[in-house]
C-alpha cells in the first residue's frame, strides 16, 4: 500500500493529534490552578498556563470532531505524529536544554522535519522567531525561562 492510498474513516495521526492536544491541554490548566492564578488583584504564576490549557482543551474538541466527520482522504498518517512528537520533544527539552534552545529546535523541526522546507531558510526563519520569543518574553515581560546547559 502506498502512502498516497485512501484510508479508510478518520486518518490515524490526525485522530490522535487532538487527543495529545487534550492531554497537554489538560495538564497545562492543572498546573495553572496549582501554580496560583492570581496573587491579590495581579495575576499569578498559573495564569497563563491556566489560559493556554483551556485554548487547547478548547481547540482539541473541534480538531477531533473535524476528523471525525471528514472523509477518508489521500493524507499520510505520519505528518500529525511527527508535529505531535515535536511538540512533545520540546515540552520534554524544555528542563534539559533551556527554554531558548529549546523553542529554536521546536521551530526549526516544524519547519524542516514538518512542513519540509528547505534547512538555511529554516535554520533563519527559526533563528529570527527565537529572537523574537526571546525579545518579547525574557527582556519585555521578564519571564524566567529554565536555563540549560550552555547558560540560555
Amino acid at each position: 500500500m502506498t502512502e498516497d492510498a485512501i484510508h479508510p474513516g478518520p486518518n490515524l495521526g490526525a485522530a490522535i493529534l487532538p487527543a495529545i492536544i487534550a492531554v497537554i491541554g489538560g495538564y497545562c490548566l492543572w498546573r495553572g490552578i496549582g501554580l496560583g492564578v492570581m496573587q491579590g488583584a495581579l495575576p499569578g504564576a498559573g495564569f497563563m498556563p491556566l489560559l493556554y490549557g483551556a485554548a487547547m482543551l478548547l481547540c482539541a474538541v473541534p480538531l477531533a470532531v473535524s476528523e471525525f466527520r471528514s472523509p477518508a482522504r489521500r493524507e499520510p498518517f505520519a505528518k500529525p505524529l511527527l508535529l505531535a512528537g515535536v511538540l512533545l520533544a520540546t515540552i520534554g527539552g524544555f528542563y534539559l536544554l533551556g527554554g531558548i534552545a529549546s523553542m529554536f529546535l521546536m521551530m526549526l523541526g516544524l519547519f524542516v522535519l514538518v512542513e519540509r522546507l528547505p534547512p538555511l531558510r529554516s535554520l533563519v526563519v527559526a533563528a529570527a522567531g527565537t529572537l523574537l520569543f526571546w525579545a518579547v518574553f525574557v527582556r519585555g515581560l521578564s519571564v524566567a525561562l529554565p536555563l540549560g546547559p550552555w547558560g540560555f
